[in-house]
């Protein structure tokens, strides 16, 4: 199994991310940076490669999210957004069914474009478990949600990220994005 790099933080990272990154503030980054995830199960469930597919996107995101709610029933969403030609297309399915696709809304393109351009992105974690630890000790726990999953794709770069029970930061601005997004009207 390959599991996605711990990449140690040093002090002086935390804390200039903690100065620019208001929604990391009170993470303990360092004690995050430790923690990683299973990265191929990650892109198996998203059907991504290693490797940026972007044909001819300058950006593509994928997009998957897994809960049963304690009801033991899957609800599932897979998604694909793929910047091309100036614009947003979107193919989503939801439930194995019910697939819809076409452009992005401007103010859902707009939001997706802020998010990716957002420094802090980048220097947020590529995992949140169930448990963020926090700065002065403790966690912040969340109990019962859907685990997400995302990858950015760009020319000589993917990143894959997993937030487990719930989207956080900007990481999970886009991943909510991509599962509620309304489609422009054609």
């Amino acid at each position: 199994m390959a599991f996605a790099a711990a990449v140690s933080v040093s002090a002086a990272q935390a804390d200039e991310t903690r100065a620019q990154c208001p929604a990391l503030a009170e993470i303990d980054l360092a004690a995050l940076s430790n923690l990683s995830f299973d990265v191929v199960a990650a892109r198996q469930v998203l059907q991504a490669e290693a490797v940026p597919q972007l044909g001819d996107a300058d950006t593509v995101l994928r997009f998957y999210t897994f809960s049963d709610g304690g009801r033991g029933v899957a609800d599932t969403t897979h998604a694909v957004a793929r910047h091309a030609k100036g614009g947003w297309h979107l193919a989503r399915r939801r439930n194995a069914s019910d697939p819809m696709a076409g452009h992005l809304g401007a103010a859902d393109a707009a939001t997706l474009d802020a998010a990716l351009a957002d420094r802090c992105l980048a220097r947020e974690p590529d995992y949140a478990p169930r448990t963020i630890p926090m700065l002065g000790g403790g966690g912040e726990t969340c109990f019962d949600g859907a685990t997400f999953y995302l990858q950015i794709e760009r020319a000589g770069m993917v990143r894959t990220i997993r937030h487990d029970c719930r989207a956080r930061w900007r990481a999970g601005e886009i991943m909510l994005l991509l599962r509620n997004a309304v489609l422009a009207p054609d």
